[in-house]
């Protein structure tokens, strides 16, 4: 990367300000002019979508029997980082006619880093000294190597190729592949604005979605593990792919308002899904991709219609807080859970409200402490763009 590290849809600028070559109407990262989904301002339903995603992975993870497949979750926030990604990168082009991708990653590390770092230091605090009183040093290795994984957004390889002990971050495995997709994409999107027109991006996207389950097809009837499959990025990177597009794919307002009206289907959809769903079924490996777009239908419809039904319950204070916290507490509620289960091996409902209590309590100190200091840092680094909207973020 040069010295400003900023590049042009077309020509990589350097300090001075180049001007596009040629005159291509269908210049991709210009299609936020005539997208139907635009992002705009503050959308305090997007946080209440996050909400509705975190409460179904809660639901799988501290009430597994009852709510099997509630890692539907996941492909919602799946889908909608793709979306939010992609908007604001299109909007930053569109404003300043170029990508400045050192200050997209820089902005990226201050949203996630703090928060993760905060968590995964008191993790390995608490492991080591455990260790260290309890005379076990293997124990606090495998800790230790688990919080190694999920420092350097590996946990999802750790666990596809049986590297190592996930520990109790098994649940990181997600952010990996979110982080692989933040370091891939903005690149893939300035060389794509480059070389092919908006309407030849698109289709190579939507070739490169139908050959992702093709792939994933393939290494399933091959014999591949559930968990290379599930957690692989090769395998999951359409979720995110299928957030992406609708950034870029213009929807008829008529359309639009159909998929509103009939919201229900999708929402109905992933109850089921989240009751019935096992991760390792055939239905769910070899057809993962309804589940994200069941998502991105849901992610249409709240956006379309801001004062439907849905979208006011989405925009209600506790949900929508619950939705801002949403990664802090991702982070802490499944190490709480299972460290839980030392002393709480009776009642399960008893445990599970204790992790969501004190899960909300110490994502709320996240979240106040850790996350806006460094998002108003954030802002004032980002010279280009609109704080507020980007407060709504997240890409985790």
């Amino acid at each position: 990367m040069g010295a400003d590290h900023r590049i042009m849809p077309h020509v990589a600028c350097s300090g001075a300000r180049v001007q596009r070559r040629g005159n291509r109407s269908s210049d991709i990262t210009n299609c936020k002019q005539k997208a139907a989904l635009k992002l705009g301002n503050y959308r305090p339903e997007l946080d209440g979508l996050r909400a509705l995603a975190i409460g179904l992975v809660t639901l799988n993870h501290v009430l597994h029997d009852h709510f099997p497949g509630g890692f539907v979750g996941v492909d919602i926030f799946f889908v909608l980082s793709g979306y939010l990604i992609t908007s604001i990168l299109i909007e930053e082009s569109a404003r300043n006619n170029c990508i400045n991708l050192r200050q997209f990653y820089f902005r990226r590390m201050l949203r996630l880093m703090p928060a993760l770092i905060g968590m995964l230091a008191l993790y390995a605090t608490l492991i080591t000294t455990y260790a260290i009183w309890a005379h076990k040093i293997d124990f606090a290795k495998v800790h230790l190597w688990a919080a190694a994984a999920a420092a350097s957004y590996l946990m999802n390889w750790n666990l596809a190729l049986d590297i190592g002990p996930p520990g109790f971050l098994t649940h990181t495995w997600s952010l990996a592949i979110e982080e692989q997709f933040y370091l891939l994409w903005p690149l893939i999107l300035i060389l794509a604005t480059r070389w092919m027109s908006k309407t030849h991006f698109i289709m190579l996207c939507v070739m490169v979605l139908l050959m992702c389950s093709i792939w994933r097809a393939y290494l399933w009837l091959g014999g591949s593990g559930p968990m290379r499959i599930y957690v692989g990025f090769d395998t999951r990177f359409d979720n995110l792919l299928i957030g992406c597009l609708l950034a870029l794919v213009p929807i008829h307002l008529g359309w639009r308002e159909t998929m509103a009206q009939y919201v229900w289907l999708p929402l109905t959809a992933m109850m089921a899904f989240a009751i019935w769903l096992k991760w390792d079924s055939n239905h769910y490996q070899l057809g993962m991709i309804m589940t994200a777009v069941c998502s991105a239908w849901i992610l249409v419809a709240v956006l379309t219609e801001p004062k439907s039904r849905l979208a006011k319950t989405l925009q209600l204070r506790p949900i929508n807080y619950l939705g801002r916290i949403s990664y802090a507490y991702y982070l802490w509620h499944f190490p709480i859970w299972l460290c839980l289960g030392w002393f709480l091996a009776g009642s399960i409902y008893t445990r599970a409200a204790l992790t969501v209590a004190i899960a909300v309590s110490v994502a709320a100190v996240s979240y106040h402490w850790l996350e806006l200091p460094a998002r108003r840092l954030k802002g004032t680094s980002n010279n280009a763009g609109s704080t507020r909207r980007n407060v709504s973020v997240r890409e985790s």
